[in-house]
């Protein structure tokens, strides 16, 4: 990797580096300051607070913001003028970047946030997206510069019959300049397909994950889900620390894993039932035949079944299992 002298310069001199940091938080705090952000400060708290029932009241609630873009265009004016202070100034929001989609993260207030977003119509256009992500929550969206969006609205089936496809293409239209978007992001999602020009996104989100919320992933093509996670900040945060601690020490971990197996999320409680049957082999077996006859969720008993099945195959052809010799086995274990 090769550094510019002037970068070189920048990165040694921490003094500097400091006092930008101190003029980016100035900034920023002069910004927050304005009466209409600290307006629209107090709405997202609001609605994080006390989400409302359906994605239409959320987008009646922030119609004003959405509508004019004259605190959009103050916000891009002062960075821009920050920035132009110093080659290096560091902004004071926090930038958000994939290959397609570039942006800065605005304003947050509990569950509620705002972001503005920069699609770039060339890498739109050598990189679509074949996925879709139907998560928690409200979002709405609108055109601040560039555009139009040609964008795909995608649709869960409520009919779950085996062989249907899970989500369905409802419509298909431009979105353009002054138009806004709202969707209830557990039972549709928008796919941007193509951009005319470099296009700013405004968009306004909302989490409403509760306790055994889920945010599915879809494949385009097929319709069909290709993974499941948590939708509740709590439950996600557990299963990483799960996987971080999947190294512990037995003695402390052995029995949060057996509490685990009771919890209220059946994600939790099978992620934890695997980490059991890998660190105790056939030990686990009498959690194991408990979750397979009496869990809640059908899909836990269909898979605790498939892991029984799995076990009674292993002690049958190696009887003197050990009792921690069950890492291969849960690595075939969904």
């Amino acid at each position: 990797m090769q550094t510019s002298s002037a970068l070189a310069a920048f990165l040694s001199d921490q003094t500097r580096h400091e006092r930008l940091q101190v003029a980016g938080q100035a900034c920023r705090g002069k910004w927050l300051c304005q009466s209409a952000i600290v307006a629209l400060g107090d709405r997202l708290q609001a609605l994080s607070d006390t989400p409302p029932d359906n994605f239409a009241d959320f987008a009646a609630a922030l119609v004003d913001w959405a509508s004019d873009h004259q605190w959009v265009d103050d916000l891009l004016a002062l960075m821009l003028t920050e920035m132009g202070c110093d080659d290096f100034a560091v902004l004071p929001w926090q930038p958000q970047n994939t290959s397609v989609l570039k942006g800065i993260s605005v304003l947050q207030k509990g569950q509620s946030n705002c972001t503005l977003t920069l699609v770039d119509a060339d890498q739109l256009d050598m990189h679509p997206s074949n996925q879709l992500v139907f998560d928690t929550g409200f979002n709405l969206l609108a055109i601040v510069g560039g555009g139009p969006l040609l964008t795909e609205l995608y649709r869960r089936n409520p009919d779950k019959t085996p062989g249907n496809t899970m989500v369905t293409l409802a419509e298909r239209r431009w979105l353009i300049p002054g138009e806004q978007i709202a969707l209830d992001c557990a039972h549709e999602q928008l796919r941007l397909v193509e951009a005319r020009s470099d296009t700013v996104l405004l968009r306004f989100a909302l989490s409403t994950g509760d306790a055994g919320a889920r945010v599915t992933e879809y494949d385009i093509a097929t319709g069909r889900a290709l993974r499941t996670g948590c939708g509740d900040v709590s439950t996600s945060r557990m299963l990483a620390l799960l996987s971080v601690a999947a190294d512990g020490d037995d003695a402390q971990l052995l029995p949060v894993l057996n509490a685990l197996t009771r919890h209220e999320d059946s994600l939790l409680r099978w992620q934890s039932m695997r980490m059991l049957v890998a660190r105790t082999g056939l030990s686990a077996l009498p959690i194991l035949d408990e979750m397979a006859e009496n869990d809640c969720d059908l899909a836990v008993r269909s898979v605790a079944r498939q892991t029984q099945a799995l076990l009674a195959q292993v002690q049958l052809a190696q009887p003197q299992l050990a009792k921690t010799d069950g890492e291969r086995l849960a690595e075939n274990v969904g």
